[in-house]
């Protein structure tokens, strides 16, 4: 028989006020306290003892917080006793958690449609007052919108025939987030990619206007595959509903619901909560991720001192909290790779990252927990964060960005006065203030010379390689006896260059950096590969395979031995070798190394990560050269919905995978696509990048392809004109960027009947390839050839026959024999042979050339519709 629910009621009034009394009581005095309360009632005194380690110790999986928790006022549920009582469609096997408002069931499914099992929350008998019901829905109706891989599902709902009502769930197998990365011992990098898909699935919650309210460890499962699962939406609110009393008074009368860990001040102060109460709990589990440890120690479970800690105390930094924790703990946070000189910067940052997050005033922290999230990808990245905004380097990018042609020249000014103070802080290193003064002053200069790089910078290219040109000879006078600083400096200014396309400045310094680093830092350090990589990409642009394949392996293996198999540095090797293989047409080695990555950098960072869409981006153009069309598109298709995810339609990745995707498009024959998402592309350029910026002429070049192809010549021209007078002013001659355009715009005059204007500049293209690639070079032989079809329009075919000729000898050289461009190349000198009167050993390369190109490249590629109008114009054979 079912108790009365006034007795009920009463029954839990008394309970309640006797657990509050105690929860206020030290330890070692509540036993008295509860021999007097309880009296000779047992059963009041084992509802108090559960009350309590219920409120000392961790929550089961599905529970709810303490000041809601009726647990075990109503003994067991006399509607499911037995394995044979069923819910719904489902078959109960057993209990597996209980809160304030339900008891939440393992089930199965009782019908023979399909096995599924499932966790069932039932509202508990005589918890049927208006509020609780009207919550219990609330929270069926917050499940039913959220949609996400990592919040457990809604499945099915409805009402017992006594008119109680219930949800079904989807049932989560796992291990709380702390456990499972401490079992599996994830290191950093790991766990940050962890915590990026809570952060995933926290957002998706917030834009459906549902705030958590109980982040915590045991409502964030890990499955035994490494996915995690976002629980427990009980004490979830929906934005604009009333505010949450204080906690004082949540204790006092019960509808308080957090979990005081993870709870932000706001909640504590009962006041609106907003999604910046999430971002602060998100806080607190990063802290305990990276540390093993909370942010805050509680002096007692007293709601005066938990709310005065919560309030008052400022929270340890966590790499200041590693430092001085155990030895064990210690040696499990420097396996994890928080901790050590060489991860100084890193751990700086991510101190940043938490401390912001948890900031109290809900108004300096993230202002949504995307923000929070690219904040980490940034920092994973070795992008400057959000969250160092008070340093100098971070006040000046600021700076910058409102007052760029004002600031450039005077940064110029203070490079020289702050490497002046770099020297002399320096040399009073034994002094503590002066030594901090120098590393602050070190991390300007860095951060000065970062803000050269086109990708971190919203202003002029030209004013940008002005400050490098400049930075370069101040860090030789000033920095000569600092070399590991004048290393990473050197370093930093290399990859600027390189993203400028000046890759002859842009070698020296990284050959010079890479030097310096072997000298002074110890074999294996992480700086060593690092410019082994730099080395070995620009010696790749170069064309100097071999050297860039030595580089590439010497820095994999050292990453081996430093960072173990699986890890990022790792991948980013295996994506160098990757690149590398492409260029040499060793295309299986290139698949193999780029898959690897892909694997590597999916199981690390997540799916939703700016490095996973690049590596799609780069398998993707492996797959177009290769001919698999439909495979790069698809590839190219998942890149660009992976950038955006990750990084929001206005980001410069975003745009890149816009172009390329078009670019595909475009040798597929779909001109129309195509030419669409160029112009996207070009929109985003224009808008994020500055105006001297390499990749805009890139995109007004590949739209021009289009339009060429498409028949609108005047505007195809006009706009590869721009593009080489972006490159000649952004870039200097001679440049590479620069013979491009001008291979681009000959052909286009020759195809047009300018061949005066065509020779000039394919003459000028050809000749300033030759000066920065030598003659050997695969580049030179895409001149010769256009060059070859120009005497072919100039009706000298036997010119054309010798430079069509020498540019296959220097094909063979690179490229396997089976390769596109080897027979594109053939196609044009079966027409050349042709106007020679050679029919039969014209049409003998035009029919091997055409079947080679449709079977690599398909049927409708552009280069295979010029090889069948080659072939059609010979005329039928005999």
């Amino acid at each position: 028989m079912m108790p009365d629910s006034g007795v009920v009621s009463r029954r839990w009034e008394r309970t309640k006020k006797v657990f509050q009394q105690a929860v206020e009581l030290p330890p070692d005095a509540r036993d008295e306290y509860l021999h007097r309360a309880c009296g000779g009632d047992r059963d009041l005194r084992a509802e108090v003892d559960s009350l309590l380690r219920a409120d000392a110790g961790p929550a089961p999986w599905f529970a709810e917080p303490v000041f809601e928790a009726a647990a075990g006022l109503l003994g067991r549920d006399p509607d499911l006793v037995g394995n044979e009582e069923r819910i719904g469609p489902y078959r109960v096997l057993r209990e597996i958690g209980r809160g304030g408002m339900g008891t939440v069931y393992l089930a199965v499914r009782a019908d023979d449609e399909f096995q599924q099992q499932v966790a069932i929350k039932l509202l508990k008998r005589g918890m049927d007052s208006d509020e609780l019901l009207r919550r219990f829905r609330q929270e069926r109706q917050i499940l039913a919108s959220l949609d996400h891989p990592n919040i457990a599902r809604l499945l099915d709902g409805g009402a017992t025939p006594q008119g109680r009502p219930y949800f079904i769930m989807e049932y989560v197998e796992g291990t709380p987030i702390d456990a499972f990365c401490d079992r599996a011992d994830l290191g950093l990098v790991e766990r940050i990619a962890l915590f990026r898909q809570i952060c995933s699935a926290v957002g998706h919650a917030h834009r459906n206007l549902v705030v958590h309210r109980d982040l915590k460890p045991t409502n964030i499962l890990v499955t035994a595959e490494g996915a995690p699962k976002l629980l427990d939406f009980g004490v979830a609110k929906l934005l604009g509903s009333d505010h949450v009393p204080r906690l004082m008074t949540a204790t006092a009368a019960g509808p308080g619901p957090m979990t005081p860990e993870y709870a932000s001040p706001e909640q504590v102060r009962g006041e609106v909560i907003t999604t910046a109460s999430d971002v602060y709990s998100l806080g607190v589990l990063l802290y305990l991720l990276l540390t093993g440890g909370l942010p805050y120690r509680f002096e007692s479970r007293r709601p005066r001192d938990i709310e005065r800690t919560i309030l008052e105390q400022a929270p340890e930094k966590p790499s200041q909290r590693l430092g001085r924790d155990s030895p064990e703990r210690g040696r499990a946070a420097g396996r994890r790779g928080l901790l050590g000189s060489r991860r100084a910067r890193f751990s700086r940052e991510l101190d940043n990252i938490v401390l912001m997050a948890l900031h109290k005033d809900p108004g300096r922290r993230y202002g949504s927990v995307e923000a929070l999230d690219d904040d980490l990808r940034r920092c994973l990245e070795g992008l400057p964060v959000v969250a160092s905004g008070d340093s100098l380097g971070y006040r000046m990018s600021k700076l910058l960005g409102r007052h760029k042609a004002a600031v450039a020249a005077a940064l110029l000014v203070l490079a020289s006065l702050i490497a002046g103070i770099v020297t002399t802080s320096w040399q009073a290193r034994k002094a503590r203030a002066e030594q901090a003064r120098a590393d602050r002053v070190s991390e300007f200069l860095v951060e000065l010379f970062r803000l050269a790089d086109p990708y971190k910078l919203t202003g002029g290219a030209v004013s940008a390689r002005q400050l490098l040109d400049e930075g370069e000879k101040e860090i030789r006078r000033e920095l000569g006896d600092q070399p590991e600083l004048l290393a990473t400096l050197m370093d930093t200014m290399a990859q600027a260059y390189s993203n400028l396309g000046l890759y002859e400045e842009a070698a020296p310094l990284a050959r010079e950096a890479l030097e310096i680093r072997r000298r002074v830092l110890p074999p294996g350090a992480a700086e060593i590969a690092a410019s082994l990589d730099r080395v070995g990409n620009l010696s790749r642009q170069g064309g100097d395979y071999d050297t860039a394949d030595l580089l590439f392996r010497e820095a994999l293996e050292m990453r081996r031995r430093e960072f173990g198999e699986r890890s990022v540095e790792v991948a980013a090797s295996y994506e160098d070798l990757a690149g590398l293989r492409r260029l040499q047409g060793d295309y299986a080695a290139a698949e193999t190394f780029y898959r690897d990555t892909l694997e590597l950098r999916r199981a690390l960072l997540g799916e939703d990560h700016l490095q996973v869409a690049r590596t799609f981006s780069n398998l993707a153009l492996l797959q177009r050269d290769l001919g698999r069309f439909d495979e790069a598109e698809k590839l190219y298709r998942w890149a660009l919905d992976v950038g955006i995810r990750a990084a929001g339609e206005k980001h410069a990745d975003v745009a890149i995978y816009r172009h390329n995707l078009g670019e595909l498009l475009r040798n597929q024959g779909n001109l129309e696509a195509a030419e669409e998402l160029l112009r996207q592309s070009l929109a985003l350029n224009l808008e994020l990048l500055p105006p001297e910026h390499p990749a805009i002429a890139t995109s007004w070049s590949t739209l021009a392809l289009v339009l060429q192809e498409r028949g609108a010549h005047d505007e195809a021209e006009s706009l590869f004109r721009r593009a080489l007078e972006h490159r000649r002013n952004a870039l200097g001659e001679p440049h590479r960027a620069v013979a491009n355009s001008l291979n681009l715009l000959g052909a286009l005059e020759r195809e047009r009947g300018r061949l005066p204007e065509a020779r000039a500049l394919l003459e000028e293209g050809l000749a300033m390839r030759q000066e920065l690639l030598g003659g050997e070079h695969l580049v030179v032989s895409y001149s010769l050839v256009e060059l070859a079809r120009l005497h072919l329009a100039e009706k000298d075919a036997a010119g054309g026959e010798s430079l069509v000729r020498e540019a296959l000898r220097i094909q063979r050289q690179s490229l396997p024999e089976d390769h596109w461009r080897l027979a594109g190349t053939r196609s044009v000198l079966g027409e050349i042979l042709a106007a020679l009167g050679q029919d039969d050993a014209a049409r003998a390369l035009l029919e091997q050339s055409l079947g080679a190109l449709t079977e690599r490249l398909g049927a409708e590629h552009h280069r295979t519709r010029e090889a069948r109008a080659r072939l059609e114009n010979l005329g039928p054979g005999l």
